[in-house]
């Protein structure tokens, strides 16, 4: 059976290969060029790992539709004042997607990317879940996949740990790639410095604005509200003898507001619903990630309204910032829901 594997040029897909070739399937790897690249080296390894595993390999231009729906929109929610998740959006809008299209176009069954993730099989149908390598897992970032898509979907990885892949590859003789560096956290932006990205990507330059306490008392200034996300404590630029975190970004109002810990742990939160693989129960306890280094949070879903989520923690969220991801699991750690951040809640705020 044949299978269209994307690959980066890192030690993941390009094992990723290795595994699927060895298990008997017809692999055609293909490389996404997504941005305008003065180093090729990503793609130069591409090929030649695909040569050295004895595959076919292709390139396909997709920097315009990148741009569209990953960077423009990647700016754009900063400059909203929310904290976008463009990992997410690209493997829902971008690869996910465009894989299965030039799947189809090839008349290719499969398709498989390098992610740490795994498919299970379920009465219900097919479900997300942790990887082996519960460091590495990487099914957050899927979590808006829809559960139609996922039957076609093949995770080599998911029962590796990239300790065992690494190996494997120097076992193998991969060197181009058994001790590459991990890839940057935003593929698209050098030294993850955002700040520099966004700047110059809309023509931006520092506008200064207050830095407010709770209490709306001026404590500082800063160079944009852009730079600021919630949860933030580095570089905030205010010396108020404890450490205080950015609790709320206002882009109208051009102002930052800042506070100690317990000021940025909400115990409710809104979630706008974008996918789900079961039917919502209010009943249900479930456990939600709001970023991914995060642990998990147990909570219960009190409302739904118009495709959004009143959810409520058992104790509290951290700092849970609009535009990001919510992924909701159920207790065997597989996914049920997932949406977008849009508000969260002061205790006082719900009564």
């Amino acid at each position: 059976m044949k299978v269209l594997l994307g690959m980066s040029g890192g030690i993941d897909s390009s094992l990723s290969a290795f595994l699927l070739k060895k298990e008997g399937w017809e692999v055609t790897g293909v490389t996404f060029q997504m941005i305008d690249k003065k180093n090729t080296k990503d793609l130069d390894d591409a090929k030649a790992m695909a040569e050295t595993i004895g595959i076919p390999h292709f390139v396909l231009d997709v920097r315009k539709e990148f741009q569209t729906l990953i960077m423009d929109y990647f700016a754009g929610e900063y400059f909203e004042g929310r904290t976008p998740n463009p990992c997410a959006v690209c493997n829902l809008n971008i690869k996910f997607k465009l894989l299965a299209e030039k799947a189809d176009e090839l008349g290719i069954q499969k398709i498989a990317t390098g992610h740490y993730a795994k498919i299970i099989e379920t009465p219900e149908g097919f479900r997300l879940t942790q990887s082996k390598d519960e460091k590495k897992t990487q099914e957050y970032f899927l979590g808006l996949l829809p559960p139609s898509s996922l039957q076609r979907i093949l995770f080599p990885l998911s029962d590796y740990t990239k300790e065992e892949i690494r190996a494997l590859a120097e076992k193998e003789g991969f060197s181009r790639v058994s001790n590459k560096s991990e890839s940057q956290e935003v593929c698209f932006i050098p030294d993850n410095d955002y700040i520099s990205f966004i700047k110059d990507y809309k023509g931006q330059e520092d506008q200064k604005g207050d830095i407010l306490s709770l209490s709306g008392k001026k404590v500082g200034e800063h160079s944009g509200f852009f730079k600021y996300t919630i949860g933030q404590r580095r570089g905030i630029g205010v010396g108020l003898g404890t450490p205080h975190f950015v609790v709320s970004v206002d882009a109208e109002k051009n102002q930052v507001v800042v506070g100690e810990k317990t000021a940025v742990e909400k115990k409710q939160m809104k979630v706008f619903l974008q996918n789900s693989f079961e039917p919502l129960n209010l009943s249900n306890q479930y456990f939600v990630k709001i970023r991914y280094r995060s642990k998990t949070a147990p909570c219960k879903i009190i409302l739904f309204e118009n495709n959004i989520l009143t959810v409520e923690a058992e104790t509290s969220f951290n700092a849970p910032a609009p535009g990001q991801l919510a992924v909701f699991y159920d207790n065997q750690k597989t996914i049920v829901h997932a949406g977008t951040i849009l508000a969260f809640f002061e205790e006082k705020e719900m009564k």
